[in-house]
C-alpha cells in the first residue's frame, strides 16, 4: 500500500512539474498546489490541532493589536480636540509671576511676532465655593474679549455645579484669595452652566466677565496675569513659541500645548508601548504553534517528501512548500483578525462600550478610530512573524533523505 501510494503521489508531483518545462523547475503554481495538498491533513492529529491553535493565536493578536490602535488613537484624537478647543495654544507669563502690566503692548509684539488668530489677556484668582452640599476648590478665570463683555455673568463647570449641587440661577458663597494673600468672601449668582468635555475644566472652572471679577477680587483688570495666543494651525506652536521667545527676550515664561500637557501625553505613549509588547507576547506565542505545527506537518509527511526527493524536487522546493504552508496559516489568521477587530471597534462603538473615569483621563467616552494604515500593519507584522516561524521546519524538511525515508516506509 506505501508503494502503491508513494508512486501515484510521484506521478502526481510528475504531473505538476511537467507544465514548467522540466522536473527541476517547478512552478509557483505547482508549489502552491502541493502546499496546499499537504496542509490537507486527513483524520485530523497533532499538526491539525497546533495549526488551528496557531491561526487562532495569530487572529488573536491581529485583532487585539487593531482594537488597542483604535483605543489609542481614538483617545489621543479625542483628547487633543478638546485640549485645543478648550485651552490655549500658547501661554505668555512673567517669569516673576507678577502681574503684565504692559499687556496691551506685547499683544501687539506677539501678534507681530506670529500668524495667531487671537491673543487673549487673562487673569485668574483661586477660590473655595460653598454650595448646598459641599465645598470645592475653583479658578475663577476672566478673559479680555468681546464676548465676555457682551454677556456678562458667572459661568461655571458641569462637574462643579454637580459636585455642588448648584444650577443657573442659585447663589453660593465663595472664599476667593487676591493679591498678597488677602482673602475676600462673596456671594456669586450663578448664570449659567458649561461643558468642555475637559474633566479638569468643568470640574474647577468658573469663568466670569470683567465686570464681576472686579467686583470679586477688588482688583482693576487694567493688567493681566498672562496672555492666551490661539494659532491658525494649532500644531506648529513648538516653532511659534521660539518666535515669542526670540521676540520678547528673557523675563518671560512662554509655554506651548504639547509641553503643558507632556506629562499626560507621555503616560498615554507608555500605555500604548505596554499594550503592544502583550500583544507582541501573544503574537510570539501564535508563531511558535505555526512553528510547532508546520514541524509536526513535517514529521507526519516524511514519506511524502521522500518521494518529492526521490522524483527530483530539489531542497529548496521542499523549503518553499513549507514556507507557503506558514504563510497560508498567516495569511487567514490575519484576514480572521482583521475582520474580528474590526467588529470589535465597531461594537464598541456602537454600545458605548469604550468609556473611562473622566477624573483619570479628562474625558469619559472615547470613539474606537482605527486607520487603514495601522490596519497594515497589525496584519503585516503577524505574516512577517509567521513567515520567520515556519523557516526552521522547511529547513528541517529540505534534510529529509528520500532513501532512507522511502526503505523505512516500505518495510
Amino acid at each position: 500500500m506505501i508503494l502503491t501510494k508513494a508512486i501515484a503521489f510521484g506521478e502526481q508531483y510528475r504531473r505538476l512539474t511537467i507544465g514548467a518545462g522540466s522536473i527541476y523547475n517547478v512552478s509557483v503554481k505547482s508549489i502552491c498546489r502541493l502546499a496546499f495538498k499537504f496542509l490537507a491533513i486527513r483524520g485530523g492529529g497533532p499538526a491539525r490541532f497546533t495549526a488551528a491553535a496557531g491561526l487562532f493565536g495569530i487572529a488573536l493578536a491581529v485583532a487585539g493589536l487593531i482594537v488597542a490602535l483604535a483605543l489609542t488613537r481614538g483617545f489621543q484624537d479625542e483628547l487633543r480636540s478638546k485640549l485645543l478647543a478648550e485651552t490655549p495654544h500658547i501661554t505668555v507669563a512673567a517669569d516673576n509671576g507678577e502681574l503684565l502690566v504692559n499687556w496691551l503692548d506685547l499683544k501687539a509684539i506677539i501678534n507681530n511676532a506670529v500668524d495667531s488668530a487671537e491673543v487673549t489677556g487673562s487673569s485668574a484668582v483661586p477660590a473655595m465655593i460653598i454650595g448646598e452640599t459641599t465645598t470645592a476648590y475653583a479658578l475663577i478665570t476672566v478673559k479680555q474679549s468681546e464676548a465676555a463683555e457682551t454677556h456678562p455673568g458667572v459661568a461655571i463647570g458641569s462637574e462643579l455645579a454637580k459636585k455642588l449641587g448648584l444650577v443657573s440661577g442659585d447663589e453660593a458663597e465663595a472664599v476667593v484669595s487676591v493679591n498678597n494673600g488677602d482673602v475676600r468672601k462673596v456671594r456669586l449668582r450663578i448664570t449659567s452652566i458649561y461643558s468642555s468635555g475637559l474633566y479638569d475644566t468643568d470640574s474647577a472652572g468658573v469663568s466670569v466677565a470683567p465686570v464681576e471679577f472686579e467686583a470679586i477680587t477688588g482688583r482693576q483688570i487694567l493688567t493681566r496675569d498672562r496672555l492666551e495666543v490661539t494659532l491658525r494651525e494649532p500644531f506648529t506652536a513648538p516653532s511659534a513659541a521660539e518666535r515669542i521667545r526670540a521676540t520678547l527676550g528673557r523675563g518671560y515664561s512662554v509655554v506651548e500645548w504639547q509641553e503643558a500637557n507632556r506629562a499626560l501625553f507621555s503616560a498615554l505613549d507608555l500605555e500604548k508601548r505596554l499594550a503592544f509588547s502583550l500583544l507582541a507576547l501573544i503574537a510570539l506565542i501564535a508563531a511558535s504553534s505555526v512553528s510547532s505545527s508546520i514541524a509536526i506537518l513535517v514529521s507526519e509527511r516524511r514519506g511524502d517528501i521522500a518521494v518529492l526527493r526521490a522524483c527530483g524536487a530539489n531542497a529548496s522546493t521542499v523549503q518553499r512548500i513549507f514556507l507557503l504552508q506558514s504563510a497560508f496559516i498567516g495569511i487567514i489568521g490575519s484576514t480572521v483578525g482583521i475582520v474580528v477587530g474590526l467588529l470589535a471597534c465597531r461594537v464598541a462603538n456602537y454600545f458605548d462600550m469604550a468609556q473611562v473615569s473622566s477624573e483619570i483621563y479628562m474625558i469619559n467616552q472615547i470613539t474606537l478610530a482605527p486607520t487603514i494604515t495601522e490596519i497594515i500593519f497589525a496584519a503585516g507584522s503577524m505574516l512577517v512573524v509567521t513567515m520567520f516561524a515556519g523557516i526552521y521546519p522547511a529547513i528541517l524538511a529540505s534534510r529529509v533523505k528520500p532513501m532512507d525515508d522511502l526503505q523505512r516506509h516500505l518495510t
